[in-house]
């Protein structure tokens, strides 16, 4: 499981990759919504210069079934 983050006009493409899959939470008494959250590693480019490095990511309101059927998103201004 990947995302692909791309921002146009930082000329900036990665590949973010999760550290662990295991970090989705989903309806629970504490959690009524699906719900990812986990560090991330991240590879790509800047200014088509090649770049890695570490993050973390926060996704909530989603519908599982599409996180998984279209693996890669952009993002842009």
């Amino acid at each position: 499981m990947d995302w692909r983050l791309r921002v146009d006009s930082l000329e900036l493409d990665l590949i973010l990759t999760p550290t662990t899959e295991e970090a989705e939470f989903s309806d629970s008494a504490f959690i009524p919504v699906v719900y990812w959250e986990g560090s991330v590693t991240a590879a790509g480019t800047r200014n088509d210069i090649p770049v890695r490095g570490k993050g973390f990511v926060e996704m909530v309101g989603y519908v599982p079934t599409t996180l998984f059927a279209e693996p890669t998103a952009a993002v842009g201004p």
